[in-house]
């Protein structure tokens, strides 16, 4: 679905199709915000397979898939977080930093809207992604989701703090 040589905008719009629209590539049911638990406070709302499972999803699972699928397909995108939110930077091939709003269908979105709407101070938002490599990877070569995503506790496990099988 991705046009040979397509530029990193229409590589992003192609994975926000993907991913938030109905089609037949996933059976018109796309991933949506899951509205009957807005602040993910059940435990399996926060696993990505229960995500990837019901397609319902919130402020983390949704930025982390979309941030996981991007960089699968050469994106430069990370995560920023928020008093009660994730959302996704990505940087295009001339530079100019987005955020991404993966619960509400992956639009760009400014950073005054999270501004308003979130306690963000301006020096957040312009260092969000400063001191990071490559997609924001961490040391790991994670980007800050992945990193986070990949330490998780499976159900059921002790809390160590360590990398967990997934």
């Amino acid at each position: 679905m991705i046009p040979p040589g397509a530029d990193a905008s229409t590589r992003v719009e192609v994975l926000r199709r993907v991913l938030f629209t109905a089609g037949a590539w996933n059976d018109n049911c796309p991933f949506v915000y899951d509205m009957t638990d807005p602040y993910g406070r059940k435990p399996g709302n926060k696993l990505l397979s229960d995500y990837l499972a019901d397609r319902r999803g919130n402020c983390v699972t949704m930025p982390v898939l979309m941030i996981i699928l991007g960089q699968r397909i050469g994106l430069d995108m990370t995560a920023a977080s928020a008093p009660l939110h994730v959302l996704v930077r990505f940087r295009d091939d001339a530079g100019k930093l987005w955020n991404l709003q993966a619960t509400s269908g992956g639009f760009p979105a400014r950073d005054q809207h999270y501004r308003d709407l979130l306690p963000i101070p301006d020096r957040a938002m312009e260092t969000a992604d400063k001191g990071r490599g490559p997609c924001g990877a961490d040391r790991s070569g994670h980007s800050p989701a992945v990193a986070i995503w990949m330490r998780w506790p499976s159900p059921g496990s002790a809390s160590t703090g360590t990398s967990t099988t997934r």
